[in-house]
């Protein structure tokens, strides 16, 4: 019977052989160089955003490159210099550092990110640990708590397919580097391979965090990936957007292909609302609410939990107290950002969705394209 290791290894490859369209017998046995897929999947595209190159290498087992069909000829020549013996995460480094200039040949300005992809090591699901646990209904999520059973990490293990529950821990900054990250992630390891599933635990190579967790949890390398992405955008927008701008615009769709006059004209179309004292003193009431400090942090997890959440989660994504978080969302409430449930429990409503991710954008956009930096929306570090 085979262990939990060999059971979550040989899910994996089969999820991984899925994702870069190549034979699972690619990634099990182990090749001098990389093979390369070319995979039509590749060639789609999430708003402005397109990721033609998607990369595993397995520990001790295959590398395979999956590549939209057009780069596949470019991307051969290129890891042909990739030197042979090298380990699996150097050489997915040395990738990192030259697949761009191949995708960059049609989109400038194409960058590559490697992550570390780890799985339940060959002693099985981690130990219990000295932090009380409790977990969703639906074994989704998974709560730390401190003595005063305040909620100071979550765990969530989400079932990218049958199979595979790919797991991302978020610590309140309070209670960081405390042990209940850890906690919540064990707990989480263990109920996915209770399940019969393949943990995927899974964090970018320079996040030190992250890796620490994964390693005192006994958690075990599975490979690295490799993604490298661009904007589609013609070259000659892409040439008008200074240094930061990428990121802020990923996915966005501020600029239309092949066209940035198109932007404007809805711009312009909207000149009226500049004459009218009501929208004025509408537009004074909205951001004098959103200039408190911790505000917008706020409304920010309200929409990341895509639908009603109890101020007590949303205190801990963003690092605040519940009687802080409780008032931001009655301010919230008061401009029609927000939606009181009772109970603690807010939302953004609906027909305010757009409107929010409207002005979370454009003031990223605005900073972007002004040379400032843009905060992130990811979840926090364990």
């Amino acid at each position: 019977m085979p262990t939990e290791h060999a059971r979550a290894v040989a899910l994996l490859d089969a999820y991984y052989a899925e994702q870069l369209g190549c034979p699972v017998t690619m990634l099990a046995t182990a090749a001098p160089q990389p093979a390369v897929v070319p995979c039509a999947r590749r060639e789609q595209r999430s708003g402005l955003h397109v990721s033609p190159v998607l990369a595993l290498w397995r520990a001790g087992g295959g590398a395979v490159v999956s590549a939209s069909p057009p780069y596949a000829d470019a991307l051969r020549a290129c890891l042909a210099g990739l030197d042979r013996g090298v380990s699996a995460e150097r050489a997915a480094s040395w990738a990192a550092a030259n697949v761009p200039d191949v995708v960059a040949r049609e989109y400038p300005g194409a960058w590559a990110s490697v992550s570390r992809v780890l799985t339940v090591g060959l002693q099985g699901a981690p130990a219990l640990s000295g932090a009380a646990v409790c977990g969703g209904d639906d074994r989704r999520w998974f709560w730390a708590l401190t003595p005063a059973e305040e909620r100071a990490a979550r765990a969530e293990a989400s079932w990218s397919t049958a199979t595979v529950a790919n797991i991302a821990v978020e610590t309140a900054p309070r209670f960081r580097r405390m042990g209940y990250g850890r906690a919540a992630v064990a707990e989480a390891v263990r109920a996915v391979s209770a399940r019969g599933g393949a943990p995927l635990y899974l964090h970018r190579v320079e996040n030190a965090a992250s890796a620490a967790l994964a390693d005192s949890l006994g958690l075990m390398t599975y490979g690295w990936v490799l993604e490298a992405s661009a904007l589609d955008l013609p070259a000659e927008d892409l040439r008008r957007l200074p240094p930061g701008a990428r990121g802020a615009l990923v996915s966005r769709g501020v600029f239309e292909r092949g066209s940035v006059a198109a932007h404007w004209r809805r711009v312009y179309a909207q000149e009226p609302l500049l004459e009218s004292d009501a929208v004025g003193g509408a537009a004074d009431r909205l951001f004098t609410a959103l200039a408190v400090p911790g505000r917008v942090l706020v409304l920010r997890a309200l929409l990341r939990a895509w639908g009603p959440a109890h101020v007590e989660d949303v205190a801990l994504a963003c690092g605040l107290g519940p009687s802080a978080v409780r008032a931001h969302c009655q301010a919230l409430d008061d401009v029609g950002l927000a939606q009181d449930h009772l109970g603690g429990v807010f939302s953004v409503p609906p027909w305010a969705v757009s409107t929010a991710m409207g002005l979370l954008a454009a003031a990223s956009d605005m900073a972007a394209l002004h040379g400032g930096g843009t905060g992130g929306c990811g979840a926090g570090s364990p």
